[in-house]
Formats: structure tokens, C-alpha cells, sequence
């Protein structure tokens, strides 16, 4: 294969569907390969980004961003890690009543960040190539 395209794929098993801040995201990392890969590393990265819309462009802000490393540099095949990962304790102010109907207006219109959104991505960095990836959304609530 060119460039590691097709080489194989990861799949990211999560322990449940919703979490919440401060919890701990468990997950199995499942790696399937066509073959033998030397790798320099196998790593689950979480990040959270809050996008604005302004009028003339958007934007994305990380909040917070935390790689935790599986295993290290050496001849990977097909198998399953296992991970955990703590969500941060990032309070968000839960507005009601007039302020809060403000707030959502301002979020539509791009005055302010959206809610922020979580993401889990497995890699396998595989050198002179294309890393095989997954990215999956979480859903924090």
C-alpha cells in the first residue's frame, strides 16, 4: 500500500455512552493490521475545543488537551489496549430565565463560544507514513 493507506484501522471501544465532566473515560483501543507495523508509538490524545462563528470567518479554541501514550516504539500487531482518561472539571456556568436566553442568542450569533465539544483519537504513529487513526466524539453532558 501507498503511504500506510489501507495498511489497516483502529476502532475506540468506550466502557458507556455519556459522560460527564471529572469523570473517567475507559476504553479499549483495538488495533487490526494487514501485517507487522514498526511503529514509534500507539497513543490516545482527549482534547475540547469550543468553536465561534464570527461574520466574516470561524474559529476553534482548545480548552483543554491531554495524549496518554500506550506503548512505545517497536513491531506492532493486530491486538487490544486498554486506556482510562480523566474529563477535566471545567464548570460550565448553566445560565436560566432572561440570561440565558441572551447567552444562546449570543452563541448563535457568534459572540460567544459554543459548548465545548470532546473528542477521543487513537493513533499509531507509524514513521514515513500516514499514522492510522480514529477520531470519536464523546458525548459530555
Amino acid at each position: 500500500m501507498v503511504f500506510g493507506i489501507g495498511e489497516g484501522k483502529i476502532e475506540i471501544i468506550l466502557d458507556r455512552v455519556n459522560y460527564s465532566l471529572g469523570d473517567t473515560v475507559k476504553g479499549t483501543v483495538k488495533l487490526e493490521l494487514k501485517s507487522p507495523k514498526k511503529a514509534k508509538e500507539l497513543r490516545v490524545k482527549l482534547w475540547g475545543e469550543r468553536s465561534r462563528a464570527g461574520k466574516s470567518k470561524s474559529s476553534k479554541e482548545i480548552i483543554h488537551e491531554f495524549t496518554l501514550r500506550l506503548d512505545g516504539e517497536k513491531e506492532y500487531s493486530s491486538g487490544e489496549y486498554q486506556f482510562e482518561i480523566a474529563l477535566p472539571k471545567l464548570p460550565e456556568p448553566k445560565l436560566e430565565g432572561k440570561v440565558g436566553e441572551i447567552l444562546g442568542v449570543a452563541q448563535t450569533l457568534g459572540l460567544v463560544a459554543s459548548p465545548p465539544r470532546w473528542y477521543i483519537q487513537a493513533s499509531l504513529n507509524l514513521p514515513m507514513s500516514i499514522d492510522i487513526t480514529k477520531t470519536v466524539q464523546l458525548n459530555v453532558v
